[in-house]
């Protein structure tokens, strides 16, 4: 994380890392939170980072695992704000309700 904010600081890009929910808690990276926390914290309910294309359907353990995005931007300060994301909103896209998430509005 440091080092992709570090590669975009001169152009004020955003750093956007998906990450399985339990680095947040993670004792050897609360103080990195602390330092350099992302603007926004994005969780996402129910999706499997596994490549089913390559190895078959993922392990049992893997299917419990849960996500978030973290999102560090150059003009942020104070702590990030949060928000939880549905997979099944996304994969039926004729199904989405009219009122869906738009992350470009969350602030």
């Amino acid at each position: 994380m440091r080092q992709a904010l570090r590669l975009t600081a001169k152009t004020g890009g955003k750093v956007a890392m998906l990450l399985n929910m339990a680095s947040l808690c993670h004792s050897r990276r609360t103080d990195e939170w602390r330092e350099t926390p992302p603007a926004r914290i994005y969780a996402v309910d129910d999706i499997v980072c596994w490549p089913e294309d390559r190895y078959g359907p993922p392990p049992r353990h893997f299917t419990k695992h849960r996500y978030v995005w973290a999102v560090w931007t150059h003009d942020h300060n104070g702590p990030p704000a949060f928000w939880w994301l549905s997979g099944a909103e996304f994969r039926a896209a004729n199904d989405v309700p009219s009122q869906a998430f738009n992350p470009r509005s969350f602030s």
